[in-house]
């Protein structure tokens, strides 16, 4: 699963044309954290998983489906832009996920109104619970 998440990850982080060494660190960061291999990791820079083939992500628990979230909107902020394509993609994949639209908004105004990330991970989870479907 964590192969799926790195590819919405590249998939995020490319749509804009441009994929920086920030949002490419965050990638790796998260593939070496849960045992990917360089080569792996690498593998799924190159050739991502296209978004059509993560219809599985309406069936995970919602422990997971919040990581997705926190993960793409954290890789939002990476490279410091915010792109309509960037949001309208996560939109997607929020509703993949079974959440409502406006659990995006949520997630960014926390995350980017916290430069520091000091906002512990679980206020953010208890938050945004109400979202799900």
């Amino acid at each position: 699963m964590i192969k799926s998440q790195l590819s919405v990850m590249v998939n995020l982080a490319s749509i804009d044309g441009e994929v920086s060494e920030k949002e490419l660190d965050l990638i790796r960061k998260i593939g070496f954290a849960n045992g990917f291999s360089k080569e792996e990791i690498e593998d799924i820079i190159n050739q991502p998983e296209p978004l059509e083939s993560l219809e599985f992500l309406r069936d995970i628990p919602s422990s997971e489906k919040f990581e997705y979230m926190y993960a793409i909107v954290l890789l939002m902020k990476a490279d410091g832009k915010l792109m309509k394509e960037e949001i309208n993609y996560c939109l997607k994949i929020a509703e993949l996920l079974g959440y409502r639209e406006s659990v995006l908004f949520e997630f960014i105004t926390t995350i980017y109104s916290d430069p520091m990330m000091d906002t512990d991970k679980n206020v953010i989870k208890d938050k945004v619970q109400k979202y799900l479907r």
